[in-house]
């Protein structure tokens, strides 16, 4: 749980008050104008969260189920103010990754945010006579999309390496466009290849320029 916490800390610092915190109060999940789940009352959350981790150390599931089901308890309990889709999703790649180091660098996050409204709608709908497996079922397709968007990475890399020949200039939002593909999409391919040392990039995001190596 201490683990937990620091992570929130880390990825929401500066963004909220309450960072590194289970929140004080109640609050729902809403997908745009409209609140698809009311959380359990704040004085509930460190047990709730305490007996999932308990259930994941001791659960016989196939790391894939255990993962989702995590992922879905996680958002039903909501344990703070803000954060909590990124934090379960960071969550869930962990256990992924230490079934299968390859999970580690993979972009699901991405490809959650491209399906986002199927994302809160997987959420409404679960939690009935058929428990979380609408969410289950929704989260092993981003998965299955995640590989084989991995797999056509180099060709990916290919293109924007082609692009970036003929325009050093050109920004991420331009990449996208002209390769049909979401600028936080873009964004991964690029700092894969920064930290590999393919491209390097001079300047700023606006007015720099990419250097092939």
């Amino acid at each position: 749980m201490k683990d937990l916490l620091k992570a929130h800390l880390t990825m929401e610092a500066g963004l909220i008050d309450d960072a590194g915190r289970f929140r004080m109060k109640g609050v729902g999940v809403a997908s745009g104008e409209d609140i698809i789940h009311y959380a359990p009352p704040a004085e509930r959350v460190p047990y709730l969260i305490q007996d999932l981790f308990d259930w994941l150390n001791t659960s016989e599931e196939h790391p894939l189920i255990k993962s989702c089901v995590f992922h879905y308890e996680f958002e039903f309990i909501h344990p703070f103010s803000d954060g909590n889709g990124r934090t379960g999703r960071l969550w869930q790649t962990l256990i992924l990754s230490k079934w299968r180091p390859v999970f580690q660098h993979l972009p699901i996050e991405n490809i959650v945010y491209k399906y986002r409204k199927e994302y809160y709608n997987a959420i409404a709908v679960s939690g009935g006579e058929n428990g979380c497996t609408p969410f289950i079922e929704f989260i092993l397709g981003v998965i299955e999309e995640t590989l084989q968007t991995e797999k056509k990475a180099p060709a990916t890399r290919d293109k924007i390496l082609e692009q970036m020949r003929n325009n050093p200039k050109i920004t991420r939002n331009e990449l996208a466009a002209i390769l049909d593909l979401t600028p936080d999409a873009i964004k991964y391919h690029l700092q894969r290849m920064t930290k590999e040392g393919i491209i390097t990039r001079n300047g700023s995001a606006r007015n720099g320029y990419w250097v092939l190596n």
